[in-house]
């Protein structure tokens, strides 16, 4: 019954330190937000990858009991952190604020699969019923964040370009 998203974060760019060429008010907008908020958010990603570590041990033991458990102590809290981390950010460059925003999106479809989730295993723990419907939910939501963050891939490698940011 349980389902793992196969990876979190397909093709996410991991960033270092950037460079730009002749800054102006965007290159320096999009160096900043790479470095900082952006940079923040993939560490925040990372720590998504030991909590579905632990959720992965727990389902493939079969212990229902510990996976719902891991979702609602360990993954909503992470994706609402992630999601107040994103919304809390303000962008004067509207091209900045798209790319913000496609990861709002994707973390926002997350925070739905997970939701899903989590009413999933409610239902067979407590009724024992078959909840395959919120799993087929769950999977489209997660489809949909994956969706969101090529948008997000594709978006950055372009602005990349035009700001030739290196």
């Amino acid at each position: 019954m349980n389902v793992s998203k196969a990876s979190l974060i397909p093709g996410i760019l991991t960033i270092g330190l950037l460079t730009a060429c002749g800054q102006d008010s965007a290159q320096e907008e999009l160096l900043d937000y790479l470095n900082g908020p952006y940079d923040e958010f993939l560490d925040m990603y990372d720590e998504l990858s030991y909590i579905y570590d632990d959720y992965e041990d727990a389902g493939s033991q079969g212990d229902d009991e510990q996976v719902l458990e891991i979702i609602q102590t360990d993954l909503i809290p992470q994706y609402d952190e992630m999601y107040d981390h994103l919304t809390s950010l303000s962008f004067e460059e509207a091209d900045i604020e798209a790319l913000n925003e496609l990861l709002i999106e994707e973390t926002s479809y997350n925070q739905e699969a997970v939701l899903a989730e989590e009413e999933a295993y409610r239902i067979v723990l407590e009724n024992g019923e078959s909840a395959d419907e919120l799993f087929n939910e769950r999977d489209e939501y997660y489809d949909l964040a994956d969706e969101k963050l090529m948008e997000f891939d594709q978006l950055l490698n372009e602005l990349m370009e035009t700001y030739d940011v290196e």
